[in-house]
């Protein structure tokens, strides 16, 4: 990994394919009008902050990126006001944030363009609070969304791992994982294949979401996978480049007994206690969205 840029991804051992069954709740609003998903959590001087999207649940876009705090990384304190701002037209969400060379940070962002699909930004912040968009367009396709970006530094540049859904019916192996490249760290040109294929039965509607660690001498990656609409569980994935990936099955799915229907959007988090959690995104069987987290049994 290249400097400060993204030390959290660089773990000294693989949290693997054993986590906890269940959750504990993370960030759950009171508010039933609002819906807290897509998070993705960083450490921060004094504890870890956790950018997530927060809607309105008959309004996808009014709303937009928000963030709390937390000093142990379970216990979330929700911070002030919007980190971005969705609009009438843009729905902002799947924050994945990474630290540059001159100490300011950078955030990729999905950017939903009401019926129009969807592409990738990037904003720029020196405090982690007050953001400001730096590029609308860092990656998009003529003919397919691209979104729930994941950056991870490289030895030499990044990569932005992220979903490319082709049009057509979902049964159709069109929604998959892919990957793009970039030396500077905005500019990124797509790789050629696909990281991780829509396949098996239980990614029947779509695979997204990556979360990319480098774990030992090995890339780990957990992700969403949802067999069909409105349901959702999390797998993971090996590889020893970053590009030709091996799945390993299911590490966390919906637990009848919490009345969970939907696990998905997975971001890993290493404690100083050496625990490791994972916070997701968890809608019940009334439709309630909420951030929860799990922890490794490894």
């Amino acid at each position: 990994m290249s400097g400060a840029a993204g030390w959290w991804r660089n773990w000294g051992r693989d949290p693997g394919r054993l986590w906890n069954s269940g959750g504990r709740s993370s960030l759950n609003s009171e508010d039933r009008t609002l819906r807290n998903q897509t998070p993705t959590v960083v450490p921060v001087r004094g504890g870890f902050r956790m950018y997530y999207a927060s809607t309105l649940s008959h309004d996808l876009f009014a709303g937009g990126i928000r963030s709390a705090f937390s000093k142990n990384g379970v216990t979330w304190q929700e911070e002030e006001g919007y980190r971005l701002s969705s609009s009438e037209t843009n729905r902002v969400l799947c924050p994945s944030t990474v630290a540059l060379p001159d100490g300011r940070l950078r955030m990729f962002y999905e950017v939903q363009r009401k019926g129009q699909g969807s592409f990738i930004a990037a904003a720029i912040s020196r405090d982690g609070l007050e953001w400001a968009p730096e590029r609308m367009h860092c990656l998009e396709a003529d003919k397919a969304a691209l979104g729930s970006p994941c950056i991870v530094p490289l030895q030499r540049g990044y990569r932005l791992y992220y979903h490319h859904y082709e049009a057509g019916p979902p049964e159709n192996g069109l929604r998959n994982i892919r990957s793009a490249f970039s030396l500077g760290g905005l500019e990124f040109i797509s790789e050629p294949g696909i990281r991780v294929v829509q396949e098996a039965a239980d990614e029947a509607y779509a695979v997204y979401a990556p979360e990319v660690i480098h774990a030992g001498n090995a890339w780990r990656m957990y992700y969403a996978a949802w067999p069909s609409e409105g349901s959702g569980l999390i797998k993971t994935a090996v590889s020893m480049d970053g590009l030709a990936w091996e799945k390993q099955g299911v590490v966390l799915a919906p637990d009848d007994g919490d009345g969970v229907k939907v696990v998905s959007e997975p971001s890993l988090l290493a404690l100083p206690d050496g625990r490791m959690l994972m916070h997701y995104e968890a809608c019940d069987v009334s439709g309630n969205w909420s951030i929860r987290s799990v922890a490794s049994r490894s």
